[in-house]
């Protein structure tokens, strides 16, 4: 079993960094681990700039970078 990351930016209420479903990317990162997780964007969802998209997990995610 994996987990797809995809269009999760989209459930968030907040503006960039979009803070308030950091927990959950955790919550899930740690129930499923690296290896059976993978990012993406739904393009088709997003209601945000493709430029906030990559940092949020580069940038915004210190415990993902450790990875």
């Amino acid at each position: 079993m994996a987990l797809k990351g995809n269009g999760g930016l989209s459930y968030s209420r907040d503006a960039y960094p979009r803070r308030d479903i950091h927990a959950n990317f955790r919550r899930f990162y740690d129930a499923y681990d690296p290896a059976r997780m993978f990012w993406g964007t739904d393009i088709t969802r997003r209601s945000y700039s493709w430029r906030t998209c990559v940092p949020m997990f580069t940038a915004e995610l210190p415990w993902l970078r450790s990875s």
